[in-house]
């Protein structure tokens, strides 16, 4: 992602419309930032950053001033992802490196009992391996 946006292009790409607010309608604080800024950067990139780092500060100031917040709770948010095995990032890692063993002990043992493996791959899904 580029580091240097002007005022322009962060209206175009991170204003948070209708649809994504109702997604963050019931999230609060670091939650609701850390939310926002990775929906905002999988629309544009298709992607999600690997890293806290990758996404500029321009958005992140851009975003949390949308959702009346303190840009500084995205620092937060890292932290309490990695004190719970990594977060939504490290899950995706492990998908896009294929590593299911990884991927498997990201889910609460509560949830991985009650559905397929298969169901928390994305990849497995669009090939059709899970019928949920």
């Amino acid at each position: 992602m580029k580091r240097q946006w002007d005022i322009e292009e962060l209206i175009e790409h991170f204003t948070l419309v209708t649809e994504d607010e109702e997604l963050l309608a019931n999230k609060t604080g670091a939650t609701r930032l850390g939310f926002a800024l990775l929906l905002k950067c999988f629309q544009l990139e298709g992607k999600f950053p690997a890293a806290k780092h990758e996404i500029p500060k321009d958005v992140v100031n851009y975003i949390a001033h949308q959702l009346k917040l303190e840009a500084s709770l995205f620092g937060f948010q890292e932290r309490a992802q990695d004190a719970h095995g990594g977060g939504l990032a490290s899950a995706v890692r492990a998908e896009q490196a294929g590593d299911t063993a990884l991927l498997g002990s990201q889910v609460d043992a509560r949830q991985s009992a009650r559905l397929p493996l298969a169901f928390w791959s994305p990849s497995a899904r669009i090939a059709g391996e899970c019928d949920i």
